[in-house]
């Protein structure tokens, strides 16, 4: 049947055998179509697959899987190390992770990457740049000769050792030896032996010559040791020399020994305690008035630093110190010329440096009031016995009417020009008539440095 023309007939057509198509279009299938066309172009029927899913299964990498027969199957892809998964767009992602910090280096010149750091995926987490150290070169590319090692180091050579040692710049090389002859240039007039002198023996053997400093003595220059201070100052040593210091040291432990020297008499009276109280020189008459009577209500007998008010009289009663020096004390012998009873001497100091109407511890220059005052520094008891203990050669017994020892030579004080020293004279608790005598002597230490 052959039909050319537009024919559109509404009925149902059937065709019971193979239809054929030519001159077919190409396209796409309707979602949902079961109709194509084969290879020659015939009409066919696509076979519709047909029964049920029974199972999933879903292998990883190392082999192990997961397989799921259940009728509703749901599995979740999740990212592992440095993998990420996400959806988007109706598609599943797996995403590498960034896991690295560094950021590009581009180098140039000299400058090169000299150390890489990776993770454990092997990515790049850090870049290390470094320079090629330039060479000191000159114009011809030859490197030029180096000018100092970077640290300084000391070469020292030992002319009493042939060892040699190694030198590479890491340490001071200070006992390089010395080997064979070390060779002695000199066009001048050269030396050709070593003679003795005054104070110094040459003696020699092959190659070696020693030269000796004798000890030097009263009769032969030579080598002498200085004495030290202490040497100096003990003044026995006959083969050490004396320093200017160690003269010094030696002149200013000699002193100079000054007497002063009295005599009196004197009777104490009591304090409201039945306690004697010192006597001092005449208040009218001075120091070198037989009979004393001045009483200044001064009983305290420990010497210490406890300040003692005195008048102008007492004051100017006191012996005065010529030069500093020191006080030693005072040696002394009395009597009680009444009876058997002990008895005292005492010796007051004052600090005659000072001028002013306040001087705590000495004389008041000019003033008329008791403002002068003076400390209780020597007191010595009187002794009756024999310095042995034996007997006095007599058939008397030992009495205080005799002679008898006062000594205070133990503690020394400092004095200084113009300071005064008080003696003083002290009867017994017992009676308050009792005359004693004493004759004393001051003893003083005057530096000879301080004597013009």
């Amino acid at each position: 049947m052959k039909f050319i023309g537009q024919f559109i007939q509404n009925f149902i057509a059937r065709f019971r055998s193979d239809v054929y198509l030519e001159n077919i279009s190409s396209g796409t299938i309707a979602s949902g179509g079961n109709l194509g066309l084969d290879s020659n172009n015939k009409i066919v029927k696509a076979n519709e697959a047909t029964g049920d899913i029974t199972s999933v299964t879903l292998v990883s990498d190392s082999g192990e899987g997961i397989i799921d027969s259940s009728g509703d199957v749901s599995h979740t892809i999740a990212g592992g190390n440095a993998i990420t998964t996400a959806i988007g767009s109706g598609n599943l992602q797996i995403n590498h992770d960034d896991t690295s910090s560094q950021a590009n280096v581009s180098n140039s010149g000299s400058t090169f990457i000299q150390g890489v750091e990776v993770d454990t995926y092997g990515h790049v987490t850090g870049l290390t740049s470094a320079a090629v150290p330039t060479l000191n070169q000159d114009t011809t590319g030859t490197a030029a000769t180096a000018t100092a090692l970077a640290t300084s180091r000391n070469l020292q050579v030992d002319l009493t050792s042939t060892s040699a040692q190694g030198f590479t710049g890491a340490a001071n090389a200070t006992s390089i030896g010395v080997s064979g002859v070390l060779p002695v240039a000199n066009t001048a007039a050269k030396v050709t032996s070593i003679v003795a002198g005054d104070g110094i023996d040459v003696s020699g053997a092959t190659g070696d010559v020693t030269v000796t400093a004798e000890t030097a003595s009263d009769s032969n220059p030579g080598v002498v040791e200085l004495a030290t201070t202490g040497e100096a100052d003990t003044g026995t040593d006959t083969a050490r020399a004396v320093t200017p210091a160690g003269l010094k040291s030696h002149v200013d432990l000699r002193f100079n020994y000054v007497y002063m020297t009295w005599s009196a008499s004197g009777s104490s009276t009591h304090d409201g305690s039945g306690n004697p109280e010192w006597v001092f020189p005449n208040a009218a008459k001075g120091i070198y008035e037989e009979d004393w009577t001045k009483d200044e209500n001064i009983s305290a007998t420990t010497p210490g630093s406890t300040v003692f008010t005195t008048s102008r009289h007492t004051a100017v009663n006191a012996l005065v110190v010529p030069h500093t020096g020191k006080c030693v004390g005072f040696h002394a012998h009395g009597r009680n010329d009444d009876g058997d009873r002990t008895f005292k001497a005492g010796l007051f100091h004052y600090n005659g440096g000072t001028t002013g109407e306040t001087n705590a511890t000495g004389i008041d220059y000019g003033s008329t009031g008791t403002g002068h005052d003076m400390t209780l520094r020597w007191v010595a008891t009187a002794d009756e016995s024999e310095s042995g203990g034996g007997s006095d050669g007599s058939a008397l017994a030992h009495s205080f009417k005799g002679p008898c020892k006062l000594v205070s030579n133990t503690d020394a004080v400092d004095v200084s020009a113009g300071d005064a020293l008080l003696p003083a004279i002290m009867g017994n608790s017992t009676n308050t008539t009792d005359e004693i005598f004493v004759t004393m002597t001051i003893i003083l230490k005057i530096p000879l440095t301080t004597l013009t």
